[in-house]
């Protein structure tokens, strides 16, 4: 049989040696006998996460085929452009006028469409904002 010198530290060693002791092993044994346990531990985990995963709500499926740009739906772009360009108010109930700060700690108003999570000057949303008009 070979044998392999491995370097732990203290206080390793002494939680490796009560261990075995409690066990009663040799300390090569204790080594693989942890292993082990972590293994089926971790399997027993990943279990538990899946279980848990599976009993979680289905996901809501939304219809995109009437999206610009597959942005946002229709209602939401003419909302955007009558308002920004017509000057008119539609209302839209997926935008929302809200205030936030920057990363320099000034304070804006700005829209922030809660449907697909975005405020108006989003690059995409101005991808899209192009496409429409």
């Amino acid at each position: 049989m070979a044998y392999t010198a491995i370097r732990i530290d203290e206080g390793a060693a002494e939680m490796l040696n009560r261990y075995a002791a409690e066990k009663g092993l040799t300390k090569s044994q204790a080594i693989i006998s942890a292993l082990k346990n972590n293994k089926d531990e971790g399997a027993a985990l990943l279990e538990q996460l899946d279980a848990q995963y599976e009993k979680q709500d289905e996901v809501e499926f939304i219809d995109t085929s009437e999206w610009v740009a597959g942005v946002a739906p229709e209602c939401c772009c003419d909302f955007y452009y009558n308002y920004f360009y017509n000057h008119k108010s539609e209302p839209c109930e997926h935008w929302k006028r809200v205030k936030w700060t920057d990363r320099n700690g000034n304070s804006k108003v700005n829209w922030y469409n809660d449907l697909i999570k975005k405020f108006e000057f989003a690059d995409d949303w101005k991808i899209a904002m192009k496409e429409y008009i």
